[in-house]
């Protein structure tokens, strides 16, 4: 089993991805965080009421690294150039839905 976490759980992104990782039978969502929302995950997406008891915080990347074995990054233009080489020192290994490292401008 898989301990994944969602930095920007708030937005369309984290929320699609963690609907889509609630269903995968090999992965387990344990860590969710967002910038300016926090809060039971199901109050940020009532769809997901009952299929998750996960809570959103500001992000905390020692709290991160202690849960997870890997984390989703969807966060706004810039932010994952902040957070990515944080997460990638410690040995986690990071997927970035954002456009920070897959275009030049």
């Amino acid at each position: 089993m898989i301990k994944i976490g969602i930095v920007g759980i708030s937005g369309y992104s984290g929320g699609t991805t963690l609907e889509l990782l609630l269903k995968h039978p090999d992965v387990r969502v344990v860590y969710a965080s967002a910038n300016n929302t926090t809060g039971k995950v199901s109050g940020i997406w009532p769809q997901l009421a009952g299929k998750t008891d996960l809570y959103c915080g500001k992000f905390d990347v020692k709290k991160a690294v202690a849960l997870c074995d890997l984390i989703f990054l969807a966060t706004p233009h810039t932010v994952s150039m902040a957070i990515a080489p944080k997460l990638l020192k410690e040995g986690i290994p990071v997927i970035d839905l954002s456009g920070d490292y897959r275009l030049n401008s």
